[in-house]
């Protein structure tokens, strides 16, 4: 499953992550466990870029988390896009398109490739994020 990947990639990238009902089904969250609420409107040691509080049901119990949705990085080439740009930030480009390559099982240096590397899916490039990253974690 995608959100599962998703997951992965957010862990990662050092995020912790939860799986909550907010109302429209199991979502995939970035939580930070260390935001402290000190007033309805403000959030103190906020991690989460983006993040708000929400009433979530985990494990049956409703609770106020501090959280963001996960983008969907398996599934939306926009969201895909920012692991590229995390990529390229580390400076792993070279190992990213080598683990894309096997990901996408073609060989390197033909038109082929070009092509498939062009029309790679969020999936495969997500996988071949994790494959790149995997020795390099922050």
């Amino acid at each position: 499953m995608s959100r599962e990947l998703d997951e992965q990639i957010a862990r990662a990238l050092g995020y912790e992550t939860l799986w909550a009902d907010g109302g429209f089904g199991v979502t995939l969250y970035l939580h930070d466990s260390g935001a402290v609420r000190e007033s309805p409107n403000v959030t103190a040691n906020c991690r989460v870029l983006g993040a708000r509080w929400e009433p979530l049901r985990v494990n049956g119990e409703v609770r106020e988390y501090h959280v963001r949705c996960a983008p969907a990085w398996s599934d939306r080439h926009e969201d895909a896009r920012m692991l590229e740009d995390e990529i390229e930030r580390r400076a792993l480009i070279d190992r990213y398109l080598a683990a894309l390559d096997d990901v996408l099982g073609v060989n390197p240096y033909t038109d082929d490739e070009v092509w498939s590397l062009i029309r790679a899916t969020p999936k495969q490039r997500a996988r071949a994020f994790l494959e790149a990253i995997a020795n390099d974690q922050p």
